[in-house]
């Protein structure tokens, strides 16, 4: 099955039709969990540029917030901007369902379910609380069901237990356009960003073909950490 699986991948990549060469002017990256600090951080980067036609959002995410996703889906509505999904799970599927032109990489990984909430209160607005989930899921899925082109039942029959697509059968399954190769210029590729984590301070390219860090080391007893914490909430909506 492994072997059949990269035979797969190296086939698609031989297929990809589509060249996107990623630089700091025309590329966003969406990484990990999609949240409400990754939501301001989206929309912060793509409001700050001065140009936005010819964007690509890399997609690398096995989901998250609906509310903090809807945000993001929203940004990209307003400047028709494409995505390029190396995996696109749960709210990231259905971000890339958003994107102008839906590219992915040949090995990409993609897949959608049921939503899953929590909410403890008392009965009546646990109902109403329900009901307003309802209306919420209701239109992300005529929404996704619309762009791969089938019925709203068929898409709930499909993702009741998990709809897992690997690589090209993302195009066939028409979750996606085209089948990309990607390929990051000099200047992004030696753009760096830090995480300090257990003391060490991790060092990220902003090319987002390179998944882990390009140098670790400890972090300066000076240095204090940028990123911004929220705390999840029990009547948050993930998928």
């Amino acid at each position: 099955m492994f072997f059949l699986a990269v035979l797969g991948s190296l086939l698609a990549l031989a297929s990809a039709s589509t060249e996107i060469m990623l630089t700091p002017k025309n590329s966003l990256l969406i990484r990990g969990q999609i949240n409400a600090a990754t939501a301001t951080d989206f929309i912060y980067e793509v409001n700050k540029r001065p140009k936005k036609e010819g964007l690509y959002l890399y997609l690398d995410t096995n989901g998250g917030s609906v509310d903090a996703g809807n945000k993001i889906i929203n940004e990209i509505a307003k400047y028709n901007i494409s995505c390029v999904a190396e995996r696109a799970i749960s709210m990231g599927f259905v971000i890339l369902q958003s994107c102008h032109t839906r590219y992915i990489t040949p090995s990409a990984t993609l897949m959608q379910h049921q939503m899953s909430y929590g909410v403890v209160n008392e009965k009546e607005k646990v109902e109403s609380y329900v009901q307003f989930i309802k209306q919420i899921g209701d239109q992300l899925t005529t929404m996704q069901a619309n762009r791969i082109g089938i019925s709203a039942q068929e898409f709930k029959e499909r993702t009741y237990n998990d709809w897992w697509i690997f690589g090209g059968n993302g195009v066939n399954e028409n979750c996606a356009d085209d089948i990309a190769m990607v390929k990051c210029n000099t200047k992004l590729t030696n753009l760096t960003y830090a995480i300090d984590y257990a003391g060490n301070s991790y060092l990220f390219s902003y090319c987002p073909l390179i998944n882990g860090p390009v140098e670790v080391k400890p972090k300066s007893k000076s240095s204090k950490s940028g990123g911004r914490y929220y705390t999840k909430s029990i009547e948050d909506v993930y998928i």
